[in-house]
């Protein structure tokens, strides 16, 4: 395929169809800058801008792509081991870190096991009284908790006070 097509092999870019460059899109940016630009934000002086990010780590990983024997798909057999993904929460300004939080995941987590109907009504009750398991990724909870520790801290410095808080999710 290679030297009688002149084909290669290369990785695909993947491109989002909500983000295409229209006339319409670009102006739409436009005026939300614009919009933004006129009141007294300003990035340097007065903003905290607050990051929650979070990410997983195969710890297999290995190239997207691979070289096989024509007519064989190229195949890299490799574990399925991933790891759980950790949560990176920060608060910085352009003077100051603000806050900084490292969420890791539950470590002993189960899933709810499924009852058969035909228990004993005694049975069912203890076990519908059980405490559900938790659940496993970050969730609203602890991204509102740690923008309420954020607006605390910020509240003890004089330096601090009035300044927006920009979030990027």
């Amino acid at each position: 395929m290679k030297t009688e097509c002149y084909f290669s092999f290369k990785k695909i870019a993947i491109h989002p169809v909500a983000r295409k460059n229209s006339e319409t899109k670009i102006l739409d940016r436009l005026a939300w800058v614009m919009k933004w630009a006129t009141t007294d934000m300003d990035f340097l002086n007065n903003c905290c801008i607050f990051v929650v990010d979070e990410s997983a780590f195969n710890i297999n990983m290995r190239p997207p792509g691979g070289w096989s024997l024509k007519g064989t798909p190229a195949i890299a057999e490799t574990p399925s081991t991933m790891t759980a993904p950790h949560t990176i929460s920060g608060a910085i300004s352009a003077k100051f870190v603000v806050s900084m939080e490292l969420r890791k995941p539950q470590e002993n987590w189960a899933k709810r096991t499924k009852i058969d109907v035909k228990v004993a009504k005694e049975e069912r009750q203890w076990v519908n009284s059980l405490k559900k398991p938790t659940r496993k990724g970050t969730v609203t909870g602890h991204y509102m908790n740690f923008l309420e520790k954020t607006m605390d801290e910020m509240d003890c410095f004089p330096e601090l006070k009035g300044q927006y808080i920009v979030m990027d999710n």
